[in-house]
């Protein structure tokens, strides 16, 4: 199985890190802790987030899009009804928020 390049967000105050996906339920189910639900973003990216985050009283993580996610999440990219890599805008724009943060410590 291929490995897709996602980037993944535990909390609050934690980095976007950019990992190796496997496209399998119980690998996405199990960096969001719990059931997935998907947001489509634009340039065609997708927001995966545990569908529960709020019920389940998990911590405040970030804002994106204008919605707000609790727990874990991860970005991939969509093709059709397939996920894929995250598009590269992402990858280049969470990863410089990353960067510039650190630099400012």
């Amino acid at each position: 199985m291929n490995l897709l390049v996602g980037l993944y967000k535990a909390g609050m105050g934690k980095p976007w890190k950019a990992l190796g996906i496997r496209d399998d339920l119980s690998q996405l189910q199990k960096l969001v802790e719990g059931y997935i639900e998907t947001v489509d973003l634009p340039d065609n990216g997708v927001l995966i987030v545990n569908e529960e985050g709020l019920i389940n009283n998990m911590k405040y993580n970030t804002t994106i899009g204008g919605l707000q996610v609790f727990g874990p999440c991860l970005i991939l990219g969509r093709k059709g009804e397939e996920f894929c890599d995250a598009p590269e805008e992402y990858v280049l724009l969470l990863e410089g928020q990353t960067n510039d943060k650190r630099k400012q410590k």
